[in-house]
């Protein structure tokens, strides 16, 4: 079997065969690098013949980029302020929760390529890949629209980060940097999390790969380029505006072009990244509510109801540092940094069958793994409920919109 390897996808060329035998064929068949460069498989000398049909998905770069699209947005307004509130010490909080959230997502890379490995029906794509993790754990328009969503937050962060610059040069007094409680520090806390939230879409993602299990350099270049984006927007905020910088820094900023340009291409961003974010969640509740996956009229209902639904939740709350601390505090520290380590480790010590390979966690990496879910567990409550004081204290609650 040296120098061979299982194809994904096979198809019968003589029609006397039927479609559980070609099925049979494809499963057993295996082919070497020069079968498959003709795409012509002489099935036991015989003269029945196999035709190779390669594979169609995403590239490690068109995956990065779709990680970096869909995460890289409207996070990064509201940085400035998180930095304010918990002090420079929020600077190194957004490297480590990047570190920490891109590890996360290779974890559940892993944890993707050990379900593979073990059950064979999930090597074909899957609806919704995250929750199937948790369950046994305890097209080119598509990359136009992953390239938008990244380069119109690119852009948008280099506008606005001009024109705090420009605001910086103009300053004729010192910046006030005022001293913040836990409370404070903990709702910035769960603002810094929101920021790299999104790992819930990352085994979709994977599950487009070609090369699944190359996810994690996807993840590598993704966090790094989030990165590029987020530092210099929070950190010059910080040090421009300080304690006077709003909970979306667009607010603060002076109103000229550049900005007028930044909200244009955030606008721009919100509407792409839209189509990424919400792509896993439809595909759940489609599964839940057995949709058919060709188009249908029950895939436009589930949709479309599901987008009234957020439409109502943003009405109906409309302060925007609030939701991003709870929401950040919350669900995105479970996602991003709680389950995934979790769910790796019971993946690998789940009692090994016959036919598994065997997967052993070194020591270290188990640490740095419960060490990811307890920070993910204290931070993330003590964050919920502070953004739940907040939203709820006594002179903080407010109208919603359609009452307003």
């Amino acid at each position: 079997m040296s120098g061979k390897r299982k194809h994904p996808d096979y198809y019968k060329l003589d029609n006397s065969v039927d479609f559980d035998e070609k099925r049979k064929i494809s499963n057993e068949l295996t082919y070497t690098p020069e079968e498959e460069s003709t795409g012509l498989i002489n099935r036991n000398n015989a003269s029945t013949y196999i035709t190779t049909k390669r594979p169609k998905g995403l590239n490690i770069l068109s995956a990065a980029i779709f990680i970096a699209g869909e995460m890289a947005g409207s996070g990064v307004l509201a940085l400035p302020r998180a930095i304010v509130d918990s002090g420079w010490i929020g600077l190194v909080l957004i490297v480590y929760f990047c570190v920490n959230a891109g590890y996360g997502g290779t974890r559940l890379g892993a944890c993707w390529a050990i379900l593979e490995e073990r059950y064979p029906e999930y090597r074909s794509p899957v609806r919704n890949p995250y929750a199937t993790i948790a369950y046994r754990a305890v097209g080119r328009w598509g990359r136009a629209v992953g390239i938008g969503a990244l380069l119109t937050t690119a852009f948008a962060c280099i506008f606005i980060f001009a024109q705090i610059v420009k605001d910086g040069l103009d300053l004729t007094e010192s910046v006030k940097h005022n001293s913040h409680g836990f409370r404070s520090f903990f709702l910035a806390f769960g603002t810094i999390l929101f920021s790299f939230g999104g790992a819930s879409t990352f085994p979709t993602i994977q599950n487009d790969m070609v090369q699944k299990r190359k996810f994690s350099t996807s993840v590598i270049i993704g966090f790094s380029a989030i990165l590029i984006l987020y530092l210099p927007v929070a950190a010059a905020g910080y040090f421009v505006y300080g304690d006077a910088v709003d909970t979306n820094i667009v607010l603060t900023v002076k109103n000229t072009t550049l900005v007028t340009m930044a909200n244009m291409l955030l606008a721009v961003h919100l509407i792409l990244a839209f189509l990424i974010i919400i792509n896993p969640v439809c595909q759940e509740l489609e599964e839940i509510f057995q949709v058919p996956h060709q188009f249908h009229w029950k895939r436009c209902l589930v949709r479309t109801g599901m987008v009234c639904i957020m439409v109502f939740v943003g009405e109906s709350i409309p302060k925007f540092g609030k939701i991003l601390s709870l929401v950040g505090g919350s669900t995105i520290t479970l996602l991003t940094f709680v389950f995934p380590p979790f769910f790796y480790m019971r993946l690998c010590d789940q009692e090994k069958q016959q036919d598994w390979p065997e997967r052993n966690i070194p020591i270290y990496i188990r640490v740095y793994l419960w060490e990811l879910i307890f920070i993910g567990l204290a931070g993330g409550t003590a964050s919920t409920y502070s953004a739940i004081l907040d939203i709820f204290g006594e002179y903080s609650v407010t109208k919603p919109c359609y009452l307003n």
